[in-house]
Parts: structure tokens; sequence; C-alpha cells
């Protein structure tokens, strides 16, 4: 007798149960969870406690880019270190592990689109600006739109990439 067409190495036993859908706030296949998070979906979040500037990037985002970056991500593992959200105008980007706020970027409209009017992030030295820009764009880009940029990532590397974000003054952290 021949396994019925679509059957072959079926198992036998029980039918398996769908798993239960994904909370509304979870990513979809898309990246972009459903709904806009709220702080009540990311607990334990924490305030920027040094701000410093950070160089806006010099970037129109569309109106589709916008809501994309409107709605956040929350960190679906370890392996993900950043939460995002948006109230009002305002982009919060928080450490996944601590909820220790990192940067903050107040968005804008302008013709079409919204660009970042105002950044700050934590520890960020005034030298340290333009790279701290640099990278809040590649966060932004990387984890909120999905997107690898190799231009942004070859300016950021340019400007000194993460050894420049982890030199003392520029990060918050003691130096010792």
């Amino acid at each position: 007798m021949t396994a019925p067409p679509g059957g072959e190495g079926r198992r036998s036993g029980p039918a398996r149960t769908p798993p239960d859908p994904p909370p509304p706030a979870q990513r979809s296949p898309d990246r972009a969870p459903r709904r806009p998070l709220t702080r009540d979906d990311l607990p334990g979040l924490h305030p920027i406690a040094s701000p410093g500037p950070v160089t806006p990037p010099d970037r129109l985002w569309s109106a589709e880019e916008w809501e994309r970056i409107r709605r956040g991500f929350r960190a679906p593992s370890m392996d993900d270190k950043w939460h995002a959200l948006v109230e009002g105008d305002r982009l919060h980007l928080h450490r996944s592990w601590t909820g220790r706020g990192m940067y903050e970027a107040d968005f804008a409209p302008e013709g079409a689109g919204r660009r970042i009017t105002g950044a700050r992030g934590e520890g960020v030295g005034a030298d340290a600006a333009d790279v701290h820009g640099a990278f809040l764009e590649l966060l932004i880009t990387g984890i909120l739109l999905d997107r690898r940029d190799q231009d942004l990532w070859a300016r950021f590397n340019a400007l000194g990439g993460l050894s420049a974000l982890s030199r003392a003054g520029s990060t918050g952290r003691p130096q010792g």
C-alpha cells in the first residue's frame, strides 16, 4: 500500500495543536508590531540619566517609515539588545536587558515625511555627537525598519565605529 500524495513521512499519533497566537504587540513576519508599543508593553524602562547631545541624522523619513518607527520594537530574545517606543513625536531607545534609556530622538513633520530635529544619548560627550548620530540612524534603520545599509555602516565606521562609542566621555562610563 502506498502513502497518499503529500502523506510521505507523516507521523502517526495525536494531531498537534497550533500554537497560541502572539500577543498583539509582538512582531509580525515583517518585524513590525501590529499596534504601537507603549510603556505598559515594556515594563521596567528607565529614562536617560545623563543626556548628552547627539547630532540628528540628516535624513527625511518617509510617512511609511515613520509609521513603522511609531510602532516601536520589543526585543524578542536576549540576542536583541534594544527596545523602542514612540510617545508623541519622541522615539525612545532602551537597552532590553536593563531597561536603561540610551537614546531619544524628536521627530517633526516636514513635507511628506518626518525629520529628527533633536536627539540625546546617555552620557554622550560633545566630541562624540556625530558618531552617536550615525549609530542612532543605524539603530532606527536596522531595528525599526529591518534594513541593512552598507553606506551608513561605512560612514559610522569612518567616524570611529564601535570603539568611538565606548570611549570614556562618549557613553557615560566612568574612566578607570
